[in-house]
C-alpha cells in the first residue's frame, strides 16, 4: 500500500482538495475538542497537513504513515512536536515501539481508514493506544448507496466502532466538497476509549 500512496507524495502538499479536506477536518475537530496540550496520534497523516495544524497547540504528535515518501516530506518541514514514523500499524509494531509506550489523549485519522486491511481490527489497535476517555476522530468519504467507492455508510461505522469496544459513538455529515464527479459529503464519526476497557 506505501508505494501506491509513494506516487502521489511529491504533488500532495499542491493539491487543492487535500488543503481544502484539511482545513476543514481540523475545524471541524477544534470545535468539538480543545486539542490543547494533548499527546495526540495521527494516523495516516500523509504530508501532514493535519498535524500541522494540531502541533500549533497540541503538546506532542506522533504522525503516523505507510508511504515512507509522505513521511519524508513531514519529516522535511522540521516541526519539534511532531515525531514522524512510516510503518504500518500491527501488534508487533505497538510492542516494539517505544514512542507507543506513553497512551494517547486523541486520534485523528483523516481519509484514511478506507485503505486499511481490516478496519475493525485496526480501530481495536487505536483503542488501545488510547487512555481512558480518549477521543477518536474519523473522516471519511460518505459511502454512495450501493456504491464500493471508498466510503462508508453510517451503518457500516456504528457496527465497526461498536464491535472494536468503543462508546459515546457519534457519527455526522459535517461539510461536503466538490469533486470531479460532482459534490462528495465527508463522514465523520467521534467516539471515545472506555474508562473500564472492554473484556
Amino acid at each position: 500500500m506505501s508505494d501506491d500512496w509513494d506516487d502521489y507524495a511529491g504533488d500532495w502538499d499542491a493539491n487543492p482538495g487535500v488543503i481544502i479536506y484539511a482545513d476543514h477536518t481540523f475545524k471541524t475537530l477544534t470545535a468539538q475538542c480543545d486539542i490543547a496540550g494533548l499527546n495526540v496520534l495521527d494516523f495516516g497523516c500523509g504530508t501532514g497537513n493535519l498535524s500541522q495544524k494540531m502541533a500549533e497547540t497540541a503538546k506532542n504528535i506522533v504522525a503516523l504513515d505507510t508511504s515512507s515518501k509522505m513521511i519524508s516530506i513531514l519529516s522535511a518541514k522540521h516541526i519539534d512536536n511532531i515525531t514522524p514514523f512510516s510503518m504500518e500499524l500491527s501488534a508487533q509494531v505497538i510492542k516494539d515501539n517505544a514512542v507507543f509506550k506513553e497512551k494517547f489523549d486523541l486520534v485523528t485519522a483523516s481519509s484514511v481508514f478506507a485503505f486499511v486491511d481490516d478496519f475493525e481490527e485496526t480501530l481495536r489497535f487505536l483503542r488501545g493506544l488510547l487512555k481512558p476517555d480518549g477521543k477518536l476522530f474519523q473522516w471519511d468519504w460518505h459511502a454512495k448507496d450501493g456504491e464500493d467507492d471508498f466510503g462508508f455508510s453510517k451503518e457500516q461505522l456504528e457496527k465497526a466502532y461498536v464491535n472494536a469496544g468503543f462508546e459515546n459513538i457519534k457519527i455526522t455529515q459535517p461539510f461536503s466538497l466538490e469533486k470531479a464527479d460532482g459534490s462528495r459529503k465527508v463522514i465523520m464519526c467521534t467516539s471515545k476509549c472506555p474508562i473500564t476497557p472492554p473484556d
